[in-house]
């Protein structure tokens, strides 16, 4: 992560943090079986539009 602080925008790539909780999600219904409500399919959406709307970056 710290060379990606180098060579990109710090106002792109700390929003990308995020994904992290959409790979905990993922990785929790794959290995520990957990169910996966409605709301958190909403807030995966959420996280994953609002990266992609900010990765765009300052253009």
């Amino acid at each position: 992560m710290l060379v990606a602080y180098r060579f990109g925008s710090l106002s792109v790539l700390q929003p990308m943090l995020s994904l992290n909780y959409v790979f905990s999600i993922f990785l929790s219904f794959v290995i520990l079986h957990e169910k996966v409500s409605l709301l958190k399919c909403a807030g995966v959406f959420i996280i994953i539009v609002g990266v992609i709307l900010i990765a765009g970056g300052d253009e």
